[in-house]
């Protein structure tokens, strides 16, 4: 039997390779499609949208989500910049 399949990366697997802020559970969104025979499924798993996964009530080992799409064959990340928020202690920095 052989089936449809959609491909994410990890960030590992990117040309950019792993960030800081990419997260432990996060893919990379894909348009790199094929079919495969389904005896080489290891598992399933569930991809949600980052939206999406921040609302999950529990997060199971099978979860994962993404923030990008991903071109395997330039590099390219869409969108190119994601914003980044840091908590600072108040008062930590008496130069502002």
């Amino acid at each position: 039997m052989k089936i449809d399949v959609r491909w994410y990366y990890r960030s590992e697997e990117s040309i950019g390779g792993h960030r800081q802020f990419h997260g432990s559970k996060e893919v990379f969104l894909s348009y790199h499609f094929d079919v495969q025979s389904a005896d080489t499924v290891e598992a399933r798993c569930t991809v949600h949208s980052s939206k999406s996964y921040t609302k999950l009530n529990a997060i199971e080992n099978d979860d994962f989500f993404y923030r990008f799409e991903y071109n395997s064959f330039t590099g390219a990340f869409n969108p190119d910049r994601v914003a980044m928020f840091i908590a600072v202690p108040w008062g930590w920095c008496v130069l502002w």
